[in-house]
């Protein structure tokens, strides 16, 4: 649907036709591991995967949990 597309900060993510059919493609080297794609994807067809090359993800939800909001 290419909500994700959308809200990615990084401009990863986009929709390509491929054959005729919309393909969702990302860029490795944009991508940050943030979660935004995820956390939007109304389908639940985005997931996160993490890449040992770019260091350890921000967790937010650590950070408000251990230094409040």
């Amino acid at each position: 649907c290419g909500t994700c597309v959308k809200d990615c900060h990084y401009d990863a993510l986009a929709v390509v036709e491929i054959e005729g059919k919309s393909k969702l493609v990302y860029e490795k080297e944009k991508c940050m591991g943030c979660g935004v794609c995820v956390n939007v994807c109304p389908n639940g067809s985005a997931s996160l995967l993490i890449d040992p090359d770019k260091g350890t993800v921000f967790d937010m939800d650590f950070m408000i949990e251990r230094f409040g909001k």
